[in-house]
């Protein structure tokens, strides 16, 4: 796994670890933790889960792959999912509302 994964809580790093084994190839991290200031810079909400440390943006351009993250995060109990065209966000903020999928 590669990218941005300073002080992401151990619990979405297992998550990335344990899809990258799924997909048999090495996954990118292209958003993890954000402090506050760069997540209003780069256009995130106000109490992102990406400033609490429990969120990734998984590398994604194709639809296949696509499909196969979104199908197997929710096969896996990840009940918070975004879905962008060069990415996937997906994470495990105890405190943000569950059971939701977006599209950026």
């Amino acid at each position: 796994m590669k990218g941005n994964l300073d002080k992401l809580k151990p619990c979405i790093l297992e998550v990335a670890k344990k899809l990258e084994a799924y997909l048999g190839t090495e996954v990118t991290v292209t958003s993890g933790y954000r402090d506050p200031a760069k997540n209003m810079a780069v256009g995130g909400v106000k109490g992102s889960a990406h400033t609490l440390g429990y969120a990734v943006d998984i590398a994604c351009t194709d639809s296949a792959t696509r499909f196969k993250i979104v199908a197997w995060a929710l096969a896996h109990g990840i009940t918070r999912v975004g879905v962008a065209k060069t990415f996937v966000h997906m994470d495990t903020s105890p405190t943000h509302p569950q059971s939701v999928l977006w599209l950026y």
